[in-house]
């Protein structure tokens, strides 16, 4: 609890708010519920705010009073039905948590090591990979071709995989109702803003990770690449990406010129920077980000009923059971598992 009773981010009043979890009944039904309003109900606005949404919210693209509490975070529904209080589950998870990296760490000098992870030649590597030891099996690929319809297709079995907006069109015509279910999953759009800089441009260069920001800000939080992950930048550079979601309101649709001079403004502060940057990108993700907001655990059931006449026709991806790379790759496997066994 040190941690906690200690951290400067919350007021004592936001503590004191807080630890009435400790004391307070169980809140939730079986009715699915906005994860803001369920911890603002038993942690108080000042966890919610400083720490929930930018957290959450940041993964996500969306409000926490937006995003579903059964669809990203049914651990905390568990949580209170196993320990009542979230803090109390919080702490008996960090026993755990610290007993495992006890284990991993016995016999080991470097200890459990950071808790990031990523592919050493960028995620690219893992579309490339895919394609070369498919082609080495003896797949057919067929790259920069647009399918427009499924009502002749003749393969055995169908997975869409390209994401809520186009795999909706193509169900459209045949299954109406998927398509429906699938067109009703919302779509957020987010903006990166790169950043690439010499380490003398820094009045000391930054060795953490990067921040997420609790209050009014035109970016949701900044990652150091280069010290995040190792091989992102020259020696003697520093890389920093910005990112500015949707959720800020008309920033993130500002033109590139605005955009930068609102980014740049609001970092070279905590930054300490004193020279402009040798490298700049702004890549802009269009309506892409699929929110899995309150509701989202219906969608997907009507999805799936309404996928049951063609049960060799599945989607797969970010547009129904998780949005990382992870989740992606497990649900991928479990719809090709699905279709084959149909």
């Amino acid at each position: 609890m040190w941690p906690f009773v200690t951290t400067p981010i919350l007021s004592v009043g936001d503590k004191l708010r807080a630890g009435a979890d400790l004391v307070m009944p169980r809140q939730l039904t079986e009715a699915d519920v906005a994860i803001g309003a369920f911890l603002r109900r038993r942690l108080g606005d000042g966890v919610v705010r400083k720490f929930a949404d930018p957290l959450v919210g940041g993964i996500y693209g969306a409000s926490v009073d937006e995003l579903s509490l059964d669809a990203v975070l049914p651990s905390l529904r568990q949580n209170e039905a196993d320990h009542r209080s979230l803090m109390v589950a919080s702490l008996a998870a960090g026993r755990q948590r610290s007993r495992a990296a006890r284990a991993a760490s016995e016999g080991s000098p470097k200890g459990p090591g950071s808790p990031f992870r990523a592919l050493a030649g960028g995620l690219g590597t893992l579309t490339d990979t895919l394609v070369e030891r498919l082609r080495a099996a003896g797949a057919d690929l067929r790259t920069a071709t647009p399918v427009t319809s499924l009502a002749d297709h003749s393969a055995d079995a169908v997975i869409l995989a390209g994401g809520v907006a186009s795999s909706a069109a193509l169900l459209r015509a045949d299954l109406p109702d998927a398509a429906a279910a699938l067109g009703g999953v919302p779509l957020t759009s987010s903006t990166v803003v790169t950043l690439g800089y010499r380490e003398d441009a820094f009045a000391e260069p930054p060795a953490h990770h990067g921040w997420l920001e609790a209050g009014p800000a035109p970016i949701s939080g900044v990652t150091v690449s280069s010290a995040k992950w190792p091989g992102r930048a020259p020696s003697g550079r520093v890389l920093l990406r910005a990112f500015v979601p949707a959720r800020l309101g008309p920033i993130a649709n500002a033109p590139d010129d605005e955009l930068l001079d609102r980014v740049l403004g609001h970092v070279t502060g905590p930054l300490g920077l004193r020279a402009d940057p040798e490298l700049v990108r702004v890549t802009r993700w269009s309506g892409v980000m699929p929110s899995y907001t309150v509701g989202h655990p219906a969608r997907v059931a009507a999805v799936e009923a309404a996928l049951a006449i063609r049960p060799r026709w599945r989607v797969a991806g970010s547009a129904l059971y998780g949005v990382g790379v992870p989740d992606c790759i497990a649900d991928g496997r479990r719809q090709v598992v699905a279709a084959v066994g149909a």
